[in-house]
């Protein structure tokens, strides 16, 4: 019975090794789990921001939320492949879920109350993020 166990075991080492091999047994739920997380964690950010804005299906923007969720799906599955194995100096090669980013909504909740909301407030945001970006690159170029 032992030489059964081992023989069953061989090859397998903790999911916590960086190079750690699990059962399929175990690798398959904790796959769905992975995937489950990645969709919650990468949709639920663009559906609250497309919201916030006025772009729902009732006010007729069904087709531009799914091609927006669509593509939020497949440029989070191109990043994490990009991570997991690296392009040259790109990636770290570990096994992370990269989406999109929730840490915004506050600030955008708030725009969105001062501007009265829409698209406006969005399209603030993302100039702002832009003037930031362009005044950090003449700023560290000068220094």
């Amino acid at each position: 019975m032992k030489a059964t166990n081992e023989k069953k075991s061989e090859g397998y080492s903790s999911p916590y090794d960086f190079e750690g091999r699990i059962p399929l047994s175990q690798a398959i739920p904790l796959g769905l789990q992975h995937v489950m997380a990645m969709f919650i964690g990468n949709l639920t950010p663009l559906i609250i921001v497309m919201g916030v804005c006025g772009l729902t299906a009732d006010a007729g923007f069904g087709e531009l939320r799914t091609a927006l969720l669509q593509n939020a799906m497949i440029i989070a599955g191109v990043v994490t492949l990009v991570q997991m194995f690296s392009i040259g100096p790109v990636g770290g090669k570990v096994p992370i879920v990269m989406g999109t980013s929730s840490g915004f909504l506050g600030v955008l909740n708030n725009t969105v109350a001062a501007c009265g909301g829409g698209i406006l407030a969005y399209g603030s945001l993302y100039c702002r993020r832009y003037f930031r970006e362009c005044s950090r690159s003449i700023f560290e170029t000068a220094s």
